[in-house]
């Protein structure tokens, strides 16, 4: 959870945050989620 967290807060530089909103149920779901997007 702290890494999603993480993730998100790096991500919203990037990524709109509708976009990163739909990814967040898969992120809780996959911690490694954060990798597989890299």
């Amino acid at each position: 959870m702290f890494l999603a967290t993480i993730f998100i807060a790096y991500t919203t530089n990037s990524l709109p945050k509708l976009l990163l909103q739909l990814f967040i149920p898969y992120i809780s779901i996959t911690p490694g989620i954060e990798y597989i997007l890299f």
